[in-house]
This record gives structure tokens, sequence and C-alpha cells, in this order.
């Protein structure tokens, strides 16, 4: 069964993340692999204190083991420098406090993003909101990124420069359907929405679409090479997960079962007739998935104020033209690649 793996980087080495314990045990964490989880303490009940003496961003999770299993809860996202105390109770047996340093991670405030200085700068570079946002992004992570002039012909928004190569990016977001609508009206009324279900990949699809005729345009002008989709999904509506993606590349995750004795005869991925073939999926060498989830003290006020923005890129293993993940590795992105993987026991 193939699915994703996490490409691995060097060690983030030469700065501190320390763990206080309720028992007041301290321990020192000198070196984290970029955007991967390391554990760092069973979590006993009280107060702990955990503090981020490195440059980098670090997002807590803690990870717990209840009568339904694993369980996962999150906590906070650290500033380089910071502190987070953190008062444990409970949450199930075996519970662990967990960290991913984000090297790529930036800080924009919702007040700078509706600022009219944001407005002005998106509006001399012929950009939408979130373009421009993701556009300065690139440019705070150390991203060489340039703005393509639009001209007679279709083209992508932006092309990136890595070791002297020029990649075109092709940026897209999604849109509330009328059923998401409904649904986010009713969650700022009640605090919850409607039950909605989706094809795995199918809006990732619809974008690709989209965005095929702007690469093949570039393509044609400057020779055929790598390409990025970037989407954002600024309602976190959940289309661009890890298991959509595979949907977009590999098929849709089938499970075939014995009648007779509920037993799994075979787990395999299963192209769906009604999306674009394997072919046509071939001209996009990666999607990078632009988020930008609230901070942990954001998710009580009425419009969030602060946001931590990330880039996970992930590899279209039957590309025409792959991308090399080393290029993209001094800019600290989150790398995923598809691989031969066993899948877990899928319970009736």
């Amino acid at each position: 069964m193939r699915d994703w793996v996490p490409v691995r980087g060097r060690p983030l080495s030469g700065f501190e993340v320390t763990i206080g314990s309720p028992a007041g045990v301290f321990s020192r964490f000198q070196s984290l692999i970029p955007n991967l989880r390391t554990e760092f303490a069973r979590l006993d009940e009280g107060k702990w204190s955990i503090r981020n003496d490195s440059p980098f961003f670090l997002h807590l999770a803690a990870t717990f083991r209840s009568e339904n299993g694993d369980g996962y809860r999150g906590l906070s996202v650290l500033r380089p420098c910071e502190n987070f105390d953190l008062d444990w109770q409970g949450g199930g047996e075996n519970a662990t406090l967990v960290g991913t340093a984000l090297p790529s991670a930036q800080e924009f405030s919702g007040q700078t993003i509706e600022s009219d200085v944001h407005r002005r700068e998106a509006k001399a570079l012929n950009l939408r909101k979130w373009e421009h946002l993701f556009y300065r992004y690139l440019a705070a992570t150390g991203a060489s990124c340039s703005r393509i002039a639009e001209g007679t012909a279709k083209s992508p928004d932006f092309s990136v420069s890595l070791c002297g190569q020029t990649i075109p990016i092709e940026f897209k977001e999604f849109h509330l359907n009328p059923q998401e609508r409904r649904s986010a009206a009713l969650m700022r009324i009640r605090g919850y929405g409607e039950v909605q279900g989706s094809e795995p990949g199918h809006r990732i699809m619809k974008l690709a679409e989209t965005a095929r005729s702007q690469l093949q345009c570039y393509f044609e002008q400057h020779g055929y090479g790598p390409g990025i989709l970037a989407i954002f999904d600024s309602s976190v509506l959940g289309h661009a997960q890890p298991s959509d993606l595979a949907a977009f590349f590999e098929g849709i995750l089938t499970v075939s079962i014995s009648v007779a004795d509920l037993s799994i005869a075979s787990v395999y991925r299963r192209e769906n007739r009604r999306r674009a073939p394997y072919d046509r999926n071939r001209l996009v060498s990666a999607i990078a998935i632009f988020d930008l989830p609230p901070k942990l003290s954001s998710l009580l006020q009425p419009e969030p104020d602060e946001f931590i923005a990330n880039l996970a890129v992930y590899h279209n293993p039957r590309a025409a033209h792959p991308l090399c993940p080393d290029l993209l590795a001094p800019l600290g992105f989150p790398q995923y690649v598809i691989a031969d993987a066993e899948h877990p026991d899928v319970r009736v």
C-alpha cells in the first residue's frame, strides 16, 4: 500500500527547547528534525512549563490513548523565545507531549491582512488578498519569488528561483459552495454547522484542471520543467487533507471485504472515473498547501487576530518533470512523497 511519508531534513541544532515537569524535573532538547514530531515527555497531571529558546516556531500537541484508541489534542504554537504554561488535567492513559519545529512558519496579524497598506500593495501587484499574503509569505521565508506579469495568454501567478532554476506557481483557493455557506452561517449562530461529506480529492481535481492551462501556456513559452500548484483554504474546509491529495494522485482508497467472514481481501487505490486521468495530472510536479491556522490565543475572538502561516509540499509521484525535494530543503518547507507503506488493519 502506497501512502505519504515525510522527507527528512537535517536536524535543527544550536537551540534549546526546555520542558519542566510538575515534579520540577527539567529536560532540554538541543536538536530537532524540522517538520517531524518529537516526543518530549510523558504527561503526568499537573502544571508543565515549556520554553522555546529557538529562532523557529514550535507546534505543541498532546497524544493520548483512550478506550476508543489514540487521541490528539492541539495545544499551541510557540513563537521564538516564548514560554507556555500547560495545566494538564488528564486526557487518557499514556499521554505524551510532542512538538514539531516549523522553520518555515511565519506570523501574520489579522489587522495587517486587512490594512490599507496591504490592500495598496496587493492592488499594485494585481493580486487578490490571499494571493498577496502567499507572496509575502514566500518572501518572508527567503524564497526568491516574482510576480509573473499578465500578458495576452494565460500565465501562472508567480515564479520562484531555486538554485538557478525558475519554477512557475499557480495559486488557487477553495470557495464556499451553497451548502458550506449555510453551514458556516449556522456555525456562527449556534456554534456548530451541518454534517457534510465530499468525495476525496474531488475539489483538488477541479482546481488542478483550471491550473493546468496556465502552467501549459508557461511551459510552451519557456520550456517544460517542474510546476507547482499552490492551494489555500481560507475557510479551513478540509478539502486538502493528505487523504485528498493521495486520492487525487493515486486514486481513491478502496477496501475489498469478504462478506462471509468479514475478513479483508485487499486494500488498494482505485482511480475515480469522474476525475481527470493520471496522464493529465502529470503536468503538476507538486501541490503546496498554504495553511493559515489561528493561534490558540485567537480562538476565542470573533475574528482571529494572529495566524501562523506554513506551507506543506506534496510531490506528485507521476509527474512528467519531478521537483527535487533538495531544491526546497533550504527553505524549510515540510515535504511529503508517496512511498510503499503497509496500511493499518481495517476493522468493520
